[in-house]
């Protein structure tokens, strides 16, 4: 289970001079391996901001597409990069390490000639900036989550400590973000706020999404709410796809991503159905022969 350490600090009130070692300690204390703590960050250097796609160019003649690409990095001038990345285009809000700016593994940008160009700068990939494994192209924010010239590391919220805690299978409850701090609180013997304590109450209503539910092989209760005026196209927030991505999950769409933060935080899984296309019921039981069959 990997857990950020500023989502842990949310439910746990720990002093300013508290370190990695300390929290480490912690969770050995009450049984938990760390297997590995990852300091986010800490080899990253800016000035890393935030750019406007303003125009791109072709750069002809190449074995592989290149592009020369115009940027509002919000500097009252537009600055011009070289970039092989495909999956953006005009208009979008991309990541931008200006010169003087050093990468992990020690990457110093600087203004250089290639194809034929002045690239000043270099527009980024989660793996380029320490974030992720994902190199397939380049970080393309949500629209308007951001202004040309705003701080990328701190938008990104880059800088973090990520705990990789080993959870035995007899300690499912600590396979969440509500587990493992209420055990960390309680090796340190700091105040925990219960994440669950601020949630909403619903009231429950009989004139949802009609469903036939079957429940056998050991399944006891579902829970099933109906959500209406949804737009599953929406992105979901930066803030929450940035801690799923530091639990080592993908963002994937607005429904995908608050099922999945919604487990990380509290230890319960969720599956989010389109009603629409929902025909025959939904049925909970163990996996079979048959597993390769959808169930609705």
């Amino acid at each position: 289970m990997k857990l950020p350490l500023s989502w842990l600090a949310e439910y746990i009130d720990f002093p300013k001079n508290i370190t990695a070692e300390i929290i480490g300690e912690a969770f050995v204390k009450v049984g938990f391996e760390v297997e590995g703590v990852i300091n986010q960050g800490s080899d990253l250097k800016g000035p890393l901001v935030v750019g406007k796609v303003l125009s791109i160019k072709a750069v002809e003649g190449q074995k592989k597409p290149i592009r020369y690409v115009g940027l509002d990095c919000g500097e009252g001038s537009e600055r011009f990069v070289i970039c092989g990345a495909q999956n953006f285009k005009e208009g979008d809000l991309v990541v931008v390490s200006l010169p003087g700016a050093v990468l992990p593994g020690g990457f110093a940008i600087a203004a250089r000639e290639t194809y034929g160009h002045t690239s000043n700068g270099m527009i980024c990939s989660a793996k380029e900036l320490g974030m992720g494994d994902d190199h397939s192209g380049i970080i393309v924010l949500p629209v308007d989550s951001a202004q040309p010239g705003d701080d990328a590391i701190a938008l990104l919220e880059i800088a973090d400590t990520i705990f990789d805690v080993a959870v035995n299978p007899d300690r499912g409850y600590a396979l969440s973000i509500r587990g493992l701090a209420r055990e960390i609180s309680a090796a340190l013997s700091l105040p925990f706020t219960d994440p669950v304590s601020h949630a909403a109450t619903l009231s429950f209503v009989q004139n949802g999404t009609p469903v036939e539910a079957r429940l056998r092989d050991g399944g006891m209760v579902m829970y099933l709410r109906t959500m209406t005026g949804f737009n599953p196209s929406a992105p979901a927030p930066l803030w929450m796809r940035r801690r799923i991505e530091k639990c080592g999950m993908r963002a994937i769409s607005l429904a995908v991503d608050i099922t999945n933060y919604v487990m990380l935080e509290l230890g319960q899984p969720l599956h989010a159905f389109d009603a629409n296309k929902v025909k025959g019921g939904l049925q909970i039981r163990r996996a079979g022969k048959e597993i390769g069959r959808a169930s609705c």
